[in-house]
């Protein structure tokens, strides 16, 4: 995938995860981007964040003590570790884990 492909869909998927959170009550998930970072802070402390690696063509997601690397499967037109978890899917389970929120992404 070249750099400019990337850079769309990695700033679409981010704007997407962001909106998502738009009807979430702040005290429950507190949003911020700056340069390619969504950052999520929990209710409960916990910080999320989902980050574009250009280099790698990656979008990378920490939380709690794990780490994830996802890229982009053109096939579904989602972003998929190496293992076929979906960042979707992955980051609505930490926030059901940790918040007992269940999102639509």
């Amino acid at each position: 995938m070249d750099e400019s492909t990337f850079d769309q869909l990695a700033r679409e998927e981010m704007a997407d995860l962001e909106t998502a959170f738009d009807d979430v009550d702040p005290d429950e998930v507190e949003t911020a981007t700056a340069d390619g970072v969504l950052k999520l802070v929990l209710r409960d402390g916990v910080t999320v964040v989902i980050n574009t690696q250009r280099p790698a063509r990656q979008l990378w997601m920490a939380a709690v003590a794990s780490a994830w690397h996802f890229d982009y499967d053109a096939s579904d037109k989602r972003w998929r570790t190496k293992d076929g978890d979906e960042l979707r899917g992955t980051l609505r389970a930490v926030v059901k884990e940790r918040l007992g929120l269940d999102l639509e992404l």
